[in-house]
């Protein structure tokens, strides 16, 4: 498997994060209503990496989540892997009044970055920056399943997009 440094790399990277991120919530009321709490475990799925070329690239991931602080953190190792790239990357989150906050960093690109947002019912918004990029992200989450679309700005990647499940 080649391994490329680049801002589609720094991108990919950041799909990372989003997969950590569907486990923000709103403040913790019932275990039931916190989305945070169903995460714990390993967590598998498929998507695809889309170039404004028209290039498309199909997608591997594998997500380990730990959730402490009676949902309130979480800590997320991702392994994801396509034909042309392998992303190891390690993420934190908090989640207080409804508002994310974050970082997260990608030890095999070298790349890190911060992430904000808003979370409300089975919904996450978030904003995405790092060195040299900015990305909004939509998340969906229930208990057995994740979507995630990540859009970036100034980088050759138009979309990424994954689902995840656990049961």
């Amino acid at each position: 498997m080649i391994r490329k440094r680049s801002a589609f790399a720094s991108l990919v990277a950041l799909a990372t994060l989003a997969l950590l991120a569907p486990g923000a919530s709103a403040p913790s009321r019932a275990a039931s209503d916190n989305p945070f709490s169903m995460l714990s475990g390993t967590w598998k799925g498929w998507g695809w990496i889309e170039l404004w070329s028209g290039d498309k690239e199909r997608l591997r991931c594998k997500v380990v989540y730990k959730v402490s602080g009676r949902g309130k953190r979480a800590s997320q190792a991702l392994l994801c892997a396509s034909t042309s790239y392998k992303v190891d990357a390690r993420g934190t989150l908090r989640i207080s009044a409804g508002r994310v906050s974050g970082t997260w960093a990608e030890s095999g690109f070298g790349v890190e970055g911060s992430v904000s947002g808003t979370a409300k019912g089975k919904m996450i918004l978030l904003g995405l920056v790092g060195a040299k990029f900015t990305a909004a992200m939509a998340i969906s989450v229930d208990r057995c399943r994740q979507t995630v679309t990540i859009k970036p700005r100034g980088l050759e990647v138009r979309k990424v997009s994954m689902g995840l499940k656990k049961c």
